[in-house]
C-alpha cells in the first residue's frame, strides 16, 4: 500500500477518535443536538465542524469504514461518497485502505 494514502486514513482515524470522545460527552447531555463534531477528512489541518444530531452521527458509525466528512473535502484517492446531505456527506474507504480504517476504530475490539 502506498504510504500516501496510509497516512491519509490515519488522519481520519485521528479526527473519529476525537468525534468519539464528543460522542461520550454530548450522550450525557441528553439534548437533542445539533452538536458540532469535526470532519473526519484526511487534511490535518481541517477544522471544520460539522452540526449533526447524535443519532445522525451513530448512523454514520453503523460501519467502520465510513466517516463523516464536510461537503468538499472527499479524497477520491482513499474514498467514495455514498451518502450527501445538506451539511455533510458520508464516505466509505476503497478496498485497500479499508483494514486500517476498521483496525483503528475506537469501537471495535482489539483482536
Amino acid at each position: 500500500m502506498d504510504e500516501q494514502k496510509r497516512r491519509l486514513v490515519e488522519n481520519e482515524a485521528l479526527f473519529r477518535e476525537v468525534n468519539e470522545r464528543i460522542r461520550g460527552l454530548v450522550a450525557t447531555l441528553h439534548g437533542p443536538g445539533p452538536f458540532g463534531f469535526l470532519c473526519e477528512c484526511s487534511n490535518r489541518d481541517c477544522e471544520t465542524r460539522i452540526p449533526l444530531s447524535l443519532e445522525d452521527y451513530e448512523a454514520v458509525r453503523a460501519q467502520s469504514d465510513r466517516f463523516l466528512v464536510a461537503p468538499g473535502h472527499v479524497f477520491p484517492d482513499i474514498e467514495r461518497v455514498v451518502e450527501k446531505h445538506e451539511h455533510f456527506e458520508i464516505v466509505d474507504k476503497d478496498d485497500e485502505v479499508e483494514a486500517i480504517a476498521r483496525a483503528r476504530d475506537p469501537r471495535v475490539p482489539l483482536q
